[in-house]
C-alpha cells in the first residue's frame, strides 16, 4: 500500500488531475460508488463470476449451448449497453429472477476486507452510496467483505429503478429523486466511461476508476478524475480536509 501522504506514490493520468482538488471537491455532499471493479480491483475475478453466472442462466433458460448464449451476452451489451436491458427488450425472461439468482450465489471469498477505505469513507462526513447495475442485496454482501457497509447510506439496484441500468439518464434520475439528491452536489465513481458520461450532463463530478494501464489516455471533459486505486484517492482527500479542518 503506498504512502497515501505522499503525491509523488500516486500513478496519474498526465492529461486529468491526479489528486482531488480540495477547493472543488469540500462541498460536495454525496459520494455515490459503483461496486464491481470499482471499490474492489478487476483483478479479484468477480466481475468475471458475474458474467459467467449470467452466461449460464442464459444457456439453462433457453436451452442453448454455453457459447451461443455467451454471444448473447456480447450482442446485448452492444446493442443496448447491458445484457439485462437486452433480455427486457427481446425476450420474456424475469428480470427480477434473472438479477437475483445471478448474483446471489457468487464466491465472494475473493474479496478481502479493505480497512484503509473503511477509514477512509469514516471521515469523509458526507451521505455515501452504493448505486450497482445488479441488485442492492449484491452491494450490500459486497459492501459487507469489504467491511464498510456501516459508512453507507443507501444501497441502489437496477431493480430499484424498475430494471433501467446505468447508463440510461432514467436511471440516475430515479436515483437522485429517491435519495433527495442534487446531481450538482454530488461525485460519483465507476469503472465505466458511459456512466461517467451520462451523469455528467446533469453536473455531476466524475472519478473514473480504471486499470494502471489506461492511465495515460486523453480522457473526455465528462471525466473529472481518473484513479487506478480508489483507496488511496479516498484516503488522500479524507487526510487532506482532516489537515485543513485542523
Amino acid at each position: 500500500m503506498p504512502n497515501n501522504n505522499n503525491n509523488n506514490d500516486f500513478k496519474y493520468n498526465k492529461h486529468k488531475p491526479h489528486l482531488p482538488n480540495l477547493d472543488e471537491l469540500r462541498n460536495i455532499k454525496y459520494w455515490i460508488f459503483d461496486i464491481d471493479d470499482t471499490l474492489y480491483p478487476k483483478s479479484t475475478g468477480l466481475n468475471k463470476q458475474i458474467q459467467d453466472s449470467m452466461i449460464n442462466y442464459i444457456s439453462n433458460y433457453f436451452k442453448i449451448p454455453w457459447s451461443e448464449a455467451s454471444q448473447l451476452c456480447i450482442s446485448y451489451y452492444k446493442k443496448y449497453g447491458t445484457t439485462i436491458t437486452g433480455l427486457m427488450n427481446t425476450t420474456d425472461i424475469n428480470p427480477r429472477r434473472f438479477v437475483n439468482e445471478t448474483h446471489r450465489y457468487l464466491d465472494l471469498s475473493c474479496i478481502q476486507a479493505n480497512p484503509l477505505l473503511a477509514k477512509a469513507l469514516s471521515e469523509i462526513k458526507a451521505k455515501k452510496y452504493v448505486f450497482t447495475n445488479g441488485s442492492f442485496g449484491h452491494g450490500l454482501r459486497v459492501s459487507k467483505k469489504l467491511g464498510i457497509e456501516q459508512h453507507i447510506n443507501g444501497f441502489f439496484g437496477t431493480q430499484s429503478a424498475n430494471f433501467i441500468p446505468k447508463p440510461d439518464p432514467r436511471a440516475f434520475e430515479e436515483f437522485f429523486n429517491r435519495y433527495n439528491i442534487d446531481p450538482k452536489e454530488a461525485i460519483f465513481f465507476d469503472d465505466s466511461k458511459a456512466n461517467h458520461e451520462t451523469i455528467s450532463k446533469m453536473g455531476t463530478k466524475t472519478v473514473w476508476v480504471t486499470e494502471d494501464d489506461q492511465l495515460n489516455e486523453e480522457l473526455p471533459e465528462y471525466v473529472d478524475y481518473q484513479t487506478s486505486d480508489i483507496t488511496s484517492w479516498l484516503d488522500y482527500f479524507a487526510n487532506t480536509k482532516l489537515k485543513e479542518i485542523a
